[in-house]
């Protein structure tokens, strides 16, 4: 009885002693490999920058035998505070898995009308398996989270910092020198093109640090120069012989955009404030051509005029006290729109009515104003400033242009008080209530001087 017993126990050990070494041999036929994954820009706000992946493909023989991509653009999609999150700049994003290759073009070339590419990483084998170690490691909650930031952090630029990872530094060592063909904000703008909304915020909110030329490197995460960018960098074979060889191969197209590409620039925020610009100039002369006679018409212009102007600046202001990105706190358009011209409004609205008061503070700002302007214009020409579009800049100087202008052929039609005597009109600043209970206008002209 105890033979047997020996002999099953003997068997049981030799059949799991040869199950581990079948498994053995068929993981070492197993070849790591890792794909750079990337996506064409889609119709969809979100999906206008292009997006990259990295797969980790277990190969046998040349055939994959399962495919796994990691993806770090992904967020609570539904959260309503995640507009105000980005620009607090505390938007959490995460690295997680959509599955194998065919899910992840699904997704993204079908679902979203994408292209969708896949070059393969020319990585040593010890190279190939650390990375598809630290993909697997990331993805675990508590490791996958970081704050999106969208010009140092998000899914491309974290690609990137992973191969750079693997390799020493080398792929900062060798773009970061280089200088990319776009600023930021041109590369935003075409992101923006055909959503007006977030193009006019983006030419208002975007500070002056979008407006440098990228670096090799941060130019080499749109996703679109990924693919050219990485081929210039050539590394040892992976076979361990010949001649070193290009980071990743030649793209291969895994689905195509059904539809034309997405339009590459649109002028819609140029024509916009250019209109505003030409339509406040052409009714501003209109009106300076009717004073001193006639304030209504001048009313009319400043009073929408200071109001938007006043507007775009506390919105500005508003933006970069709240926000926590230094790129969105550099802004010049505060010295272009600033929120102090809402002072006019009061004024503006008498003026609107036929009253021809003017404090005395008005043409002093005014004069202010038009200075301002003068010296932005002349920091753009001379280098120091360098915020575009510069169609803003030509918008707030017809602003300031009218600001001085208006008050000013105004006051030349207002009589002279006397020597050694001031009026409470002279010096009083503008009621917040707008001043409904001062007499219509001052006396023609000829009563005063009869007076």
């Amino acid at each position: 009885m105890a033979r047997h017993v020996l002999a099953s126990l003997l068997c049981c050990c030799l059949a799991l002693l040869a199950a581990g070494a079948r498994a053995q041999t068929h993981e070492e036929t197993l070849e790591t490999q890792i794909h750079l994954i990337t996506m064409g820009p889609g119709d969809h706000l979100y999906t206008r920058g292009g997006h990259a992946a990295l797969m980790v493909a277990r190969i046998r023989d040349g055939v994959p035998q399962d495919t796994r991509v990691y993806n770090y653009g992904d967020t609570d999609w539904d959260d309503p505070w995640m507009v105000w999150n980005f620009l607090r700049g505390r938007l959490v994003f995460f690295l997680s898995t959509s599955y194998d290759l065919a899910s992840t073009v699904d997704k993204y070339g079908f679902k979203q009308n994408r292209s969708v590419y896949r070059q393969r990483v020319n990585l040593t084998p010890d190279q190939a398996q650390e990375v598809a170690q630290r993909l697997a490691e990331g993805v675990e909650p508590g490791k996958r989270e970081y704050l999106l930031h969208h010009m140092k952090a998000v899914c491309s630029t974290k690609v990137l910092d992973m191969l750079d990872g693997v390799l020493d530094g080398r792929l900062r060592a060798e773009l970061e020198p280089k200088t990319g063909p776009l600023t930021a904000r041109e590369y935003q703008q075409f992101g923006f093109s055909g959503h007006h909304v977030a193009a006019v915020a983006a030419d208002l909110f975007l500070g002056r640090m979008h407006d440098h030329k990228l670096d090799g490197f941060k130019t080499a995460a749109v996703p679109w120069h990924m693919r050219e960018h990485l081929q210039t960098i050539m590394v040892p074979n992976p076979a361990g012989e010949g001649d070193p060889v290009p980071l990743i191969g030649p793209p291969m197209s895994l689905v195509e955009r059904q539809q034309p590409p997405v339009k590459e620039q649109d002028w819609f925020t140029h024509y916009l404030w250019g209109g505003l610009a030409a339509l406040f100039l052409f009714f501003g002369i209109q009106a300076y051509r009717k004073l001193p006679r006639d304030p209504a018409p001048a009313g009319e212009v400043l009073f929408p005029v200071v109001l938007l102007s006043g507007l775009v600046g506390f919105l500005i202001l508003t933006f970069v006290v709240l926000s926590t990105v230094r790129e969105f706190q550099e802004n010049e358009l505060l010295l272009v729109f600033p929120p102090t011209d809402w002072l006019l409004l009061p004024t503006a609205r008498r003026w609107w009515k036929g009253k021809r008061r003017l404090p005395r503070w008005v043409p002093i700002y005014g004069m202010v104003r038009l200075g301002v302007m003068g010296a932005v214009v002349v920091g753009h020409l001379t280098g120091v400033l360098y915020q575009k579009p510069r169609i803003l800049v030509l918008l707030g100087l017809v602003v300031a242009g009218l600001l001085f202008a208006l008050p000013r052929r105004l006051g030349q039609g207002q009589p002279q008080s006397r020597p050694g005597k001031k009026t409470a009109e002279d010096d009083a600043a503008p009621p917040a209530d707008g001043g409904d209970d001062e007499p219509a206008g001052e006396p023609p002209e000829e009563e005063a001087a009869n007076a």
